[in-house]
């Protein structure tokens, strides 16, 4: 091997090449050999017989030396990346995937590399081991090409809420949620999800986080299913209203105020709760809105403890007697004007 002139005739002689592998006391000599392997790895014709081998990729692998040297060789990792019928073997041996996930020059590169992550991910068997490595799923998600790209994969998104120990370490991570949020496909799909849902309610530092992030609540009031679930949450709602900037946020949307009103439940817990009462009606515009729709106006007149706090709130009395179309179906109510003799 030392000698220039016969390694360069010795891999261009195919037969010799057969030789050379099918002996173990030369495989061996041979991977030893720095400079041999050197030689080796450069030289193209060599490396594409030598992946088309099974019996040398087998050995190769389980080769602590060996696998050491071509983990840092970048040119030997850029072209293994890069052939097919390597990656299909590579992730059925075990062995080879444990050192692979507990090293961190080999994950790096991995994970910079567009054709390998696209490949990873279409391969069901990976799939399923990756999740269950807690290291690996650390540096996944403080890797943001790799969290882009994760979350733009359907069928790996399907697969991840399923699993409790990932959504278990999910929430718990700033990080994380912030790009969760921020990314409309993710949003779309997880609210979509009843199991992800109910987790999410009985987190509280979720439901604090949530909130304070204006387009989270934008989205949120816009998609009706999850509109539908939210009232339906006692705990969800108690929170709710206790919390300024979500109240402030409210009146604000129209489409939002629309639903609220026509959902019975919402309405009942609306009324029977003082302090939202009372930021209700010293709001403008929500109690302009509120005077002009008919299915509200006839619930609220239906509601004998809504009628008693209303006439006995001045300010609301006020407003409510200078509006011209409120005072005309006032009047031609018979229960209204019967329980309010001094209008």
């Amino acid at each position: 091997p030392a000698c220039d002139n016969v390694y360069a005739r010795f891999l261009s002689c195919d037969n010799v090449y057969v030789r050379l592998l099918s002996c173990d006391n030369v495989y061996a000599r041979f991977l030893t050999c720095d400079n041999v392997y050197a030689r080796f790895l450069t030289c193209d014709n060599v490396y594409a017989r030598f992946l088309t081998c099974d019996n040398v990729y087998a050995r190769f692998l389980s080769c602590d030396n060996v696998y050491a040297r071509f983990l840092t060789n970048d040119n030997v990792y850029a072209r293994f990346l890069t052939c097919d019928n390597v990656f299909a073997r590579f992730p059925a041996c075990d062995n080879v995937y444990a050192r692979f996930l507990t090293s961190d020059n080999v994950y790096a590169r991995f994970l910079t590399s567009d054709n390998v992550y696209a490949r990873f991910l279409t391969s069901d068997n990976v799939y399923a081991r990756f999740p269950a490595c807690d290291n690996v799923y650390m540096r996944f998600l403080t890797c943001e090409n790799v969290y882009a790209r994760f979350l733009t994969c359907n069928k790996v998104y399907a697969r991840f809420p399923a699993c409790d120990n990932v959504y278990a370490s999910f929430p718990s991570c700033d990080n994380v949620y912030a790009r969760l949020l921020n990314c409309d496909n993710v949003y779309a799909r997880f609210l979509t999800c009843d199991n992800v849902y109910a987790r999410f309610q009985a987190c509280d530092n979720v439901y604090a986080r949530f909130p304070a992030c204006d387009n989270v609540y934008a989205r949120f009031l816009n998609c009706d299913n999850i509109y539908a679930r939210f009232p339906a949450c006692d705990n969800v709602y108690a929170t709710f209203p206790a919390c300024d900037n979500v109240y402030a946020r409210f009146p604000a949307c129209d489409n939002v105020y629309a639903r609220s009103l026509t959902c019975d439940n919402v309405y009942a817990r609306l009324l029977t709760c003082d302090n939202v009462y009372a930021r209700f009606l010293t709001c403008d515009n929500v109690y302009a809105r509120l005077l002009t729709c008919d299915n509200v106006y006839a619930r609220l007149l239906t509601c004998d403890n809504v009628y008693a706090r209303l006439l006995t709130c001045d300010n609301v009395y006020a407003r409510l007697l200078t509006c011209d179309n409120v005072y005309a179906r006032l009047l031609t109510c018979e229960n209204v004007y019967g329980a309010a003799p001094n209008l």
